[in-house]
């Protein structure tokens, strides 16, 4: 029989931002039928769904202040909202106060940042993460877990979402700076401290690079994606 190491996942998404480049907040944008938040719920649990390892997951979507009237249908009832006050803030703000959430009210082993403009990450890219993850988990000589941060890789670019282990979040509150300094610096400290800390997951698709950012990033990443190979796809 296959013996498979439980834990339970957390996924924080960061969906504060205004959009101003895109004509609205981005979590409202449709691409192929859905908005950006539908495909990472829906990528989300069909991973979930699909791993064994997983005995429980909830996720946490900070959004701007006045938009709750506008949230697509929900999935799940472990989806928890929680509004950003500050319009002008970083996401790397947001992403720290869903890290407090998940702090104190959470029993996640493991929590995941997969930005709101990074709709196009796969069911199986995931799945691949969490079988990365299933692995690491075993203590080393009482030390913990093998890795403490997993970060998606395509032909050695690093991508999202990024998975951190519980005891990192600390650590993560931490950090100063915006999202991009305070992301680097937390991985450059750790990489310092001990080589293993981080471990890259080459996964199987490109999506995980795909930023979209400006109102022509549909158009350019539409023909590189095609929905109907995704088992959650109308």
């Amino acid at each position: 029989m296959e013996y498979h190491r439980h834990f339970s996942a957390a996924l924080i998404i960061p969906a504060a931002g205004q959009g101003r480049r895109m004509g609205q907040p981005k979590y409202l944008i449709q691409w192929f039928g859905r908005s950006f938040l539908e495909w990472i719920f829906l990528s989300w649990q069909r991973a979930v769904q699909s791993s064994p390892s997983i005995h429980h997951d909830e996720i946490v979507v900070i959004l701007p202040p006045g938009m709750r009237q506008s949230l697509p249908a929900i999935p799940s009832p472990r989806v928890q909202y929680q509004v950003n006050p500050d319009r002008e803030s970083d996401p790397f703000q947001s992403i720290k106060m869903g890290l407090e959430r998940v702090w104190f009210t959470s029993p996640a082993d493991i929590v995941g940042v997969w930005p709101v403009d990074h709709p196009g990450v796969t069911p199986v890219d995931i799945e691949t993460l969490f079988s990365a993850i299933e692995r690491s988990m075993a203590p080393v000589a009482g030390s913990g877990p093998a890795h403490w941060v997993w970060i998606p890789t395509y032909q050695g670019q690093r991508g999202h979402p990024v998975f951190w282990h519980r005891r990192m979040i600390p650590f993560l509150l931490s950090r100063e700076g915006d999202w991009v300094e305070g992301l680097r610096s937390a991985l450059h400290a750790l990489e310092q401290e001990r080589m293993t800390a981080v471990m890259p997951v080459e996964v199987h698709t490109p999506s995980i690079l795909w930023n979209f950012n400006q109102r022509n990033d549909l158009h350019r990443f539409h023909p590189l994606w095609d929905p109907e190979r995704e088992p959650n796809s109308k």
